[in-house]
């Protein structure tokens, strides 16, 4: 009966995502940013968001085209947010990044810049974040892909179609020195194992990080 939202930021995003809103779930994102970091709504409010997505889906009250939809809503939230300028907190999601990418001074000087300019002589794509298995993944590959490039880190994000058979030996991995596979569903560890064996094939000499958000 009283005044406080009911609901937990993260959820009342998941709603907004639901309705297929992106221009409120955008004004409350603007609104959760006045007392908090870009990187700190990503991973307190958008990835939990796409947890819970995540769960409905594996649940079965999500079709396939409702999730399209949703995952749009959540890819126009990013892009409304790509220019927005603050000092990236320095914790969780990146955490695991390998110290001689994330915690160099060039980085942690670069990401103390709103606009970050990276040096012309390293590579756009020194990490290569994909989206695992579904569209939900690609989604956080993007946050994650976002989030590193404003530490000064070359990033870019890649679709779980770019790890096919067909299309996984047509990626670019020059001057790459890190992939990240981005898993939203917990149950996902054979997959993971089997997919992590078909890149070694492709990326033997590039170290792999996969990472489970839900």
């Amino acid at each position: 009966l009283g005044s406080e939202p009911v609901l937990a930021p993260h959820e009342r995003l998941y709603q907004r995502l639901l309705a297929l809103d992106a221009d409120e779930a955008t004004e409350q994102a603007e609104k959760y940013l006045e007392d908090h970091s870009v990187e700190q709504f990503y991973n307190k409010v958008a990835v939990p968001a796409l947890a819970l997505v995540e769960l409905d889906r594996a649940r079965g009250v999500l079709d396939y085209d409702r999730r399209s939809l949703v995952v749009d809503s959540m890819l126009t939230l990013i892009d409304n947010l790509s220019d927005v300028e603050d000092k990236p907190s320095e914790d969780e999601l990146l955490e695991d990044i390998p110290s001689d990418l994330a915690d160099s001074e060039e980085a942690h000087a670069k990401a103390a810049s709103p606009a970050v300019a990276l040096n012309p002589e390293r590579s756009e794509r020194e990490v290569l974040c994909f989206g695992a298995r579904g569209t939900l993944d690609d989604a956080a590959a993007i946050i994650a892909a976002h989030l590193i490039e404003r530490r000064g880190i070359g990033a870019q994000a890649l679709s779980w179609i770019d790890l096919t058979p067909a299309n996984l030996p047509l990626v670019k991995t020059e001057g790459t020195r890190l992939v990240c596979l981005f898993y939203l569903n917990d149950n996902s560890i054979a997959h993971a194992r089997y997919l992590v064996r078909r890149m070694r094939r492709h990326l033997r000499k590039i170290q792999m990080h996969v990472v489970f958000l839900g």
